[in-house]
């Protein structure tokens, strides 16, 4: 997973991500990005995450568990 292309270094599912200090009453915004691959292919999953200083944003970030064929 990545942050504004900043590889961290969790590997758990559940990750926690802590700003610098932000100045109250402005949005910031991040870019998380996440990268799986299964059979071969890669699937990403990409959210850009508006932020807030004091506050918490929880994001989750869904790849599809399975493809499913077409009939």
């Amino acid at each position: 997973m990545t942050v504004d292309d900043v590889v961290t270094k969790s590997t758990s599912a559940t990750r926690l991500f802590a700003t610098p200090a932000l100045e109250t009453g402005k949005e910031f915004h991040y870019t998380l990005k996440a990268e799986v691959v299964r059979d071969g292919k890669t699937y990403t999953a990409i959210r850009r995450v508006a932020v807030r200083a004091g506050e918490e944003t929880r994001v989750t970030l869904d790849i599809p568990a399975t493809t499913l064929a077409l009939r």
